[in-house]
């Protein structure tokens, strides 16, 4: 569950990252 939090607080990291890199 921790893993699973982990990985989907990874996944929006990189999905803010990249809507900041092509705005």
């Amino acid at each position: 569950l921790v893993l699973h939090r982990h990985l989907l607080r990874t996944m929006g990291a990189s999905i803010v990252d990249w809507f900041l890199i092509n705005l």
